[in-house]
């Protein structure tokens, strides 16, 4: 599962809530593996506030 920023962020990636990454090669997203999602104790919870917390972090970055 990834969230694309865009415009594409330009400088210092922002810190996203673990177990979430930032995928830079190809494309830029912030990304949680199946592996992941499926290690959480509530999994729609889970990824649920991995999407949310992504989007705030774009939203942040961007000025939105």
């Amino acid at each position: 599962m990834y969230v694309n920023p865009w415009p594409r962020f330009e400088g210092r990636l922002p810190d996203l809530p673990l177990p979430g990454h930032w995928h830079t090669d190809g494309f830029l997203g912030a990304v949680i593996t199946g592996e992941d999602i499926l290690a959480f104790k509530d999994r729609r919870r889970g990824l649920l506030s991995f999407i949310d917390d992504a989007f705030e972090i774009a939203r942040a970055r961007l000025g939105a």
